[in-house]
């Protein structure tokens, strides 16, 4: 079915006199849904930031704890380590 000029101009003419303007319902839906847009974006982007402030808390546990470890370490090896091969011959069995 081909739509000649005539036809098409008829339509478009019929269907600008019906339409006088944008229905405010449309007006609501369209902001409605631009509102959930703008907080999905707006969440996302808060809850990346609150994920930078987690891992950033986290890398500074661990330097802190590998500071203890190594303190730690450090306090041992200037008391001295006892000679753990002397230990394990001693607690070693030999089969006869």
């Amino acid at each position: 079915m081909a739509l000649t000029l005539q036809r098409a101009e008829a339509m478009i003419l019929r269907t600008g006199k019906n339409k006088k303007g944008i229905l405010l319902l449309e007006v609501l839906v369209s902001t409605t849904i631009l509102s959930v847009c703008f907080i999905f974006i707006i969440s996302s982007f808060t809850r990346s930031i609150r994920a930078i402030d987690l891992s950033g808390d986290y890398f500074r546990l661990g330097l802190v704890l590998e500071q203890e470890l190594y303190e730690a370490l450090d306090c041992e090896l200037k008391q001295g380590l006892p000679d753990f091969d002397k230990i394990y011959e001693e607690k070693r069995v030999y089969p006869d």
